[in-house]
């Protein structure tokens, strides 16, 4: 959503640009459905230790988006500009 929300804001004007934006997201909509439909059988596939890394590799990417997004607001805030 975070990432919708600044595409947006950056094509404030550019119908096309925020049109595209809006398909891109119907589209991660659909594909997401069609993922949690299909999930026992994507987790069958995996299996336990596949399941394990898929974890530990979107806790790592969640995490340094976390991360990055404190970094932007404290930049952003002016809290380090030291004048």
């Amino acid at each position: 959503m975070g990432a919708v929300i600044l595409l947006m804001a950056n094509s404030e004007g550019n119908l096309v640009l925020q049109a595209t934006v809006v398909a891109s997201l119907l589209v991660i909509i659909l594909l997401t459905f069609i993922m949690l439909l299909l999930a026992s059988k994507i987790q069958q596939l995996f299996g336990v230790t596949g399941m394990h890394v898929v974890t530990r590799v979107f806790g790592v990417l969640l995490s340094a988006l976390a991360v990055q997004f404190i970094f932007d607001g404290i930049a952003q805030s002016g809290l380090l500009s030291g004048g």
